[in-house]
């Protein structure tokens, strides 16, 4: 089990283009042992209609101290559709290889401000 908490920043790049990239940090619960870790995401959405965003990304975490196996790439497809101007819902598909490797269905829901 994991806790992470994190923030996104997110720019216009070209009409319906957006560039982001999002900085965290968590614990993670093992068997024998907690330790910390962090990760950085950036990522592309592309504007289909002005509620649905398609977007990829790619996450690179890693634990804060040398003696946790937990460095490792993730490779990710989704999509996000608006609520309404403040909360929306995301859903994406992910590849992870390093470390550990598995592939991963996320979902959520966001809110903005």
């Amino acid at each position: 089990m994991r806790d992470e908490v994190g923030a996104t920043y997110e720019t216009k790049v070209w009409d319906k283009l957006r560039a982001s990239v999002r900085g965290s940090v968590g614990e993670k619960y093992a068997d024998d042992t907690n330790y910390g870790y962090y990760a950085v995401e950036p990522g592309l959405a592309y504007a289909i209609t002005d509620a649905l965003k398609v977007k990829t990304s790619w996450r690179y975490r890693d634990a804060f101290a040398d003696g946790h196996a937990d460095r490792s790439n993730t490779y990710k497809v989704g999509a996000d559709y608006d609520v309404s101007k403040n909360t929306f819902v995301t859903g994406s598909i992910g590849r992870t290889t390093g470390d550990t490797e598995y592939t991963s269905i996320q979902g959520g829901v966001g809110i903005r401000f």
